[in-house]
């Protein structure tokens, strides 16, 4: 039988906005989540437009079941294909749909 998502991806949070302590910003340690995906290998036409409208360069597309997180491009995320294969990079695109969520990696 087929697993629909055999894949997962760490996506990095913020916990808390940045803080002033002493005249001096301090961030909190960023929190990572998994969520189970589908990654595949970009094919043919790899760019997208980004939100400033440059066009770049995407490795793979990610399809996961629906959720409410949005991530902002550039945001670091590690992809773990196997248990020998993982990629990092950063988010290039995301989009909740109606029925699933997209990362373009």
């Amino acid at each position: 039988m087929a697993v629909q998502y055999p894949h997962i991806i760490q996506l990095k949070f913020a916990t808390s906005e940045p803080e002033m302590v002493s005249g001096e910003w301090v961030f909190s340690e960023p929190e990572i989540k998994e969520y189970p995906c589908r990654a595949e290998a970009s094919t043919g036409n790899s760019t997208i437009g980004t939100e400033s409208g440059e066009a770049v360069f995407f490795e793979f597309m990610v399809y996961l079941p629906k959720m409410t997180d949005e991530h902002e491009e550039g945001t670091d995320c590690t992809l773990k294909l196997s248990e020998t294969k993982q990629i990092k990079t950063t988010i290039k695109r995301h989009y909740n749909g109606q029925l699933n969520s997209r990362i373009w990696l």
